[in-house]
């Protein structure tokens, strides 16, 4: 079974070096998202701020800066920005909406040194002001309005290209390391819903109080893969291998660690359900609250009703 290599995949395999992680987000009161590695790790999700990131569209959306003699010249799917100094500098720039006090990354190739800044247009203060080498680039950011300016420029001697730039929302994920492990996860040529598990041993007390108290049974979990370099960036967005519906979840405690055991149902379980519909007022009234049309349906039940012949009254 052949299958196209997406935009992201892509991204992962030009990287000269790839190290493979996997996510886990759970659907609880507060979602809990854990990765395979160490510490916090912000991690780009949903689709890119950015217009025309990959300049497909020549230049629409971005704003040219030439100063002097710099210039800035499309070239193919990519963008020069030539520079002879500060006083001679070329860069682009575009305003993108923001949520204040989340956290965004800023994504991009340059083949040579490129300055990034990063501006919060509300109150006019700079977010980020800094160097970023050759290479992927990845910047980090929180907003602090609804209105955020993204710049990428050359300000030294030479040329630069630029490309691939998007600016992505980001989530926060909890290092588990090797005490968070995932069951095989098999896909099939036809339609078997074939689930997994997902194992946390050395959990907190937190969580252990979550797995107990919540109603998690039909709440989605997924999991996904990610790539990082080897400045330990996260490459691109992630890949989601999995998503499902959690079933059951054993808690085994020691006294010294607890683990928690998750099995996920494949969503192709639910074609195996039932589906039931009733000719009910209830029933009618979960897609239509105002509909009347089946108000007096309990009250006819087995109700005998004369018809074409004299009723026992008249007789």
């Amino acid at each position: 079974m052949s299958r196209l290599i997406s935009t992201e995949m892509q991204a992962v395999a030009q990287a000269e070096v790839v190290r493979p992680f996997y996510l886990i987000d759970m659907e609880f009161s507060t979602p809990l998202r854990l990765w395979t590695g160490l510490g916090d790790l912000d991690v780009p999700t949903g689709d890119t701020l950015v217009t025309n990131g990959d300049f497909s569209n020549g230049l629409t959306g971005w704003t040219t800066i030439e100063l002097g003699t710099g210039t800035v010249t499309l070239v193919g799917d990519s963008v020069e920005l030539q520079a002879g100094d500060f006083s001679n500098r070329a860069g682009l720039r575009q305003n993108i909406p923001t949520v204040s006090g989340t956290n965004y990354r800023l994504n991009f190739s340059t083949t040579g040194r490129a300055r990034v800044i990063i501006r919060d247009m509300v109150n006019s203060n700079n977010l980020v002001n800094l160097n970023v080498e050759a290479g992927q680039g990845a910047v980090s950011f929180t907003a602090a309005s609804t209105d955020t300016r993204v710049e990428i420029r050359n300000q030294e001697a030479g040329t630069i290209t630029i490309d691939n730039v998007a600016v992505y929302y980001t989530q926060t994920y909890v290092g588990l390391g090797d005490l968070l492990k995932i069951g095989q996860i098999r896909e099939a040529t036809d339609l078997s819903a074939n689930g997994t598990t997902v194992t946390l041993t050395g959990v907190k007390s937190s969580l252990i109080a979550v797995a107990r108290d919540e109603d998690y049974q039909g709440k989605i979990a997924t999991i996904k893969l990610g790539a990082m370099d080897e400045l330990s960036n996260v490459i691109t967005n992630p890949v989601q291998l999995f998503s499902g519906f959690m079933d059951v979840m054993i808690i085994s405690d020691s006294g010294e660690s607890s683990t928690i055991n998750v099995s996920i149902e494949n969503k192709l379980i639910a074609f195996d359900r039932a589906y039931v519909r009733r000719f009910t007022d209830g029933d009618q009234k979960i897609d239509y609250p105002s509909d009347k049309g089946f108000e007096f349906v309990t009250s006819i039940q087995e109700l005998e009703i004369i018809w074409g012949r004299p009723s026992p009254r008249d007789s």
